[in-house]
């Protein structure tokens, strides 16, 4: 299953749009967590933190990973301007809490020895597997990101309570200190302590508004795929951008009833509306595709395709769908997602082309159709 998760910001407007429906949960009590709509660094949306005591935003990722598994995460960052924080600043951690089952408090998380990116006072970026601030490192890349620039920063994390090792790089460069066999990143029971989350956080020492875009999560379980670029025996990927399509017409499958119009306009909002337009089916093996705008950028390769969706199941019931890819001529479906009586968000990685059976290309994505399968 290798890619857990990615995210480009392109389509939020608030952050009241990442609500724990489509995999966020969100601590904002102190409002310092937003979307910048144009500040990503390709021009769509970026994740903003802003200066004051901790909020944070989680993903979670679910990711059935055991000891000794390892999972990696990869970002672009920038500071809104070239200011270094004051002291020690929480960027980002992995994993989760016994003191904190809903994944809010960061500051909680850490204390029982999360894996965490930080920053320290000039700027460089630090991982540390302990709760305090002043100590441990595991690694530091002597790269100033605190510039106003982007800059790429990639972490891998094997858990495990005697041997996990611990892995950084920015913008290329490695630290040989963050690979030393035997760190330690698991320092209570996996029972506890799961490598399922991914958390950014604004913290009281960071001085200057931070600049999160382009994430992904991924795994050291293999996809099955050949050639499944997104896994751990690749890291680091380098830098990899995200790029948002929607559906922008009728596909070859229309099985589904829309609430009105074509089947593609009630799916196509930037934030899920939930009941207001919907296409359902109580019919097993429905089909719905969908054409989708082409890609804006000129790739020179593409990890592959995520496919993103917002469903329930009818009231006090659950059911079964897959997500369906359509190139050319050829198919490929997800396994069966179940969905509950909720609206949840769900992601299906598809590797390469099913066309092809290659690495997906600019021209093969922007003539693919992808949609739903009800089961």
């Amino acid at each position: 299953m290798a890619l857990k998760f990615s995210d480009g910001f392109d389509l939020y407007t608030t952050i009241q749009d990442m609500d724990d429906t489509r995999g966020y949960i969100i601590e904002n009590s102190g409002a310092r967590m937003s979307i910048a709509t144009t500040a990503g660094k390709y021009g769509g949306g970026a994740l903003s933190t802003a200066d004051g005591t901790a909020d944070s935003v989680t993903v979670n990722i679910g990711s059935g990973l055991s000891e000794g598994n390892t999972l990696c995460i990869s970002f672009l960052f920038r500071t809104a301007s070239a200011t270094k924080p004051s002291g020690f600043v929480y960027m980002a951690g992995v994993g989760s809490s016994v003191n904190d089952d809903t994944g809010g408090d960061l500051n909680n998380d850490l204390s029982i020895g999360v894996p965490t990116i930080g920053l320290i006072s000039d700027g460089r970026v630090v991982i540390h597997r302990t709760g305090n601030n002043g100590g441990s490192y595991q690694g530091v890349v002597d790269i100033n990101v605190c510039d106003g620039l982007w800059h790429h920063i990639e972490a891998a994390f094997k858990v495990d309570a005697s041997t996990g090792i611990s892995r950084l790089v920015v913008d290329g460069v490695e630290s040989l200190q963050s690979i030393t066999s035997g760190d330690t990143v698991g320092v209570v029971p996996m029972s506890d302590k799961r490598l399922d989350r991914v958390i950014f956080s604004s913290s009281s020492a960071q001085d200057v508004v931070y600049y999160f875009d382009d994430v992904i999560a991924y795994d050291d379980i293999s996809s099955g795929i050949a050639g499944d670029l997104t896994y751990t025996s690749n890291f680091p990927l380098g830098e990899v951008r995200i790029e948002t399509i929607q559906p922008n017409g009728v596909g070859t499958n229309s099985d589904w009833t829309p609430t009105s119009g074509d089947n593609y306009t009630n799916v196509d909002e930037d934030v899920a509306d939930d009941d207001t337009t919907i296409v359902a089916t109580g019919t097993a093996t429905d089909l719905d595709t969908y054409a989708f705008s082409n890609l804006s950028g000129t790739p020179s390769s593409i990890y592959g395709v995520m496919i993103g969706s917002v469903g329930k199941a009818s009231p006090g019931a659950t059911t079964g769908i897959k997500h369906y890819t359509l190139s050319s001529a050829a198919t490929d479906e997800s396994a069966e997602i179940t969905l509950i009586g909720a609206y949840q968000f769900n992601q299906t990685f598809v590797g390469q082309d099913p066309n092809t059976t290659a690495a997906w290309t600019e021209a093969g994505v922007n003539a693919a159709e992808f949609g739903i399968e009800k089961q």
